[in-house]
């Protein structure tokens, strides 16, 4: 998809949230706050900014994510505005850490058309006038903008709206909703199986994307003792414990809540705002950062008044001139997995198959042993630890 379709995109530059640091494994994530330098030609976005690393700037590798803004007309829900999100990676390094100047350059035009297709595969229609919110170029500290005479464009872009919009007498609206970012979790399958035969290599683990490939990798690594029961073994309870791990993945997906109704298993760690005077004034976009929305909000109004407007602390309590989004730093319940298993007796009775549940598989195998035994049958127990008469499943139950 073209990036102009019925009508002329707008580019904006706006600060963006403050650093967010995320560890992914090895690698260490941060979201890029307001840059030295930008240039983009409505295709490369090439970029520059001072950071604290370990890493040479050589060893820095750039992304970039794109947030949406929706609105609802007449029943139709609008993809109006995104805003450009900018991140850099480094891997660990053995070296002291310095202020470094990291330069990106990134193809804006193809992932935006890719995320312009995911949202339309999504339902989404696209405004043919939407919004692409840029990083915000840092400026100097009288408050001049930092040289951007090197910027151009593909094609005439208009200009923001330089509407100065005049404060309402009235109390500053803020909405029913605010945005909540919640950190994303991958999930894998963990087998560790033992053999149990006196052997000094034993001990084996396994991972997958699903139980069975966790099973099955446990029981290569046993293969490799030239033990012939492994497969037995990676399927026996007594041989074989698995579990689900979750993984912090580094990244956050922004959800809308009712401001008092935040679900309790939310643990907010910080608030961060930006507020915008939308003066027509180059100096525009003061960040805010607290414990509460009312202290991030609070921390705007520092800056906003170095530009002198005598409006900054209404500006700061209105959501048409201030965003605030809620970071957790974790949720208090993390997603959880049910196990179920199916014991049968198989000796003919009409009475077979006695289903338990249980948050590990030895729960859900003990689970099944009170139905069999209404049976009186004297091996129910035995049979619950078989996996000839007992099988089992798992399923994550909350995410």
């Amino acid at each position: 998809m073209k990036m102009k379709k019925a009508g002329a995109i707008i580019f904006v530059v706006v600060a963006a949230l403050f650093l967010t640091c995320l560890d992914a494994g090895a690698a260490q994530i941060k979201q890029v706050g307001i840059l030295d330098t930008m240039s983009f030609d409505g295709a490369a976005l090439e970029y520059s900014f001072l950071t604290y690393s370990r890493c040479p700037a050589s060893q820095h590798r750039a992304s970039v994510r794109f947030s949406p803004e929706y609105k609802s007309y007449r029943g139709t829900k609008k993809v109006v505005s995104f805003t450009v999100d900018l991140f850099d990676a480094a891997d660990s390094c053995d070296r002291p850490e310095k202020d470094i100047v990291v330069s990106a350059k990134i193809n804006l035009y193809d992932k935006l058309k890719s995320e312009l297709k995911n949202q339309i595969d999504k339902g989404y229609v696209i405004d043919p006038d939407y919004v692409l919110w840029l990083p915000a170029v840092r400026t100097s500290p009288m408050g001049k903008a930092a040289d951007t005479s090197g910027a151009t464009t593909a094609e005439p872009a208009p200009s923001a709206p330089q509407t100065v919009q005049t404060p309402d007498k009235k109390t500053p609206a803020q909405s029913k909703t605010v945005k909540v970012a919640l950190k994303q979790y991958s999930t894998r399958w963990h087998c560790y199986l033992q053999k149990n035969d006196g052997a000094r290599n034993d001990g084996f683990n396994g991972y997958g994307s699903t139980l069975e490939d966790a099973r099955n990798d446990a029981a290569s690594g046993c293969f490799r003792t030239n033990n012939p029961h492994c497969t037995a073994y990676s399927r026996h309870p007594d041989h074989t414990v698995c579990n689900v791990e979750f993984q912090d993945t580094g990244d956050v997906k922004l959800v809308d809540y009712d401001r008092d109704q935040i679900p309790k298993d939310i643990n907010i760690e910080r608030w961060e705002c930006m507020l915008r005077k939308n003066d027509g004034a180059r100096n525009d976009g003061f960040q805010g950062t607290g414990t509460t929305e009312e202290k991030a909000r609070k921390d705007t109004i520092s800056g906003c008044r170095s530009t002198n407007n005598p409006y900054c602390e209404q500006y700061a309590v209105d959501d048409a001139h201030t965003k605030c989004v809620a970071y957790a730093s974790a949720q208090n319940s993390t997603p959880q997995v049910r196990w179920t298993c199916t014991l049968w007796k198989n000796d003919g009775a009409r009475n077979d198959g006695f289903e338990g549940t249980g948050a590990t598989e030895n729960e859900a195998r003990e689970d099944t042993i009170g139905g069999c035994l209404s049976t009186n049958n004297p091996y129910c127990k035995e049979y619950s630890r078989d996996p000839e008469h007992t099988k089992c499943t798992a399923e994550i139950v909350q995410q």
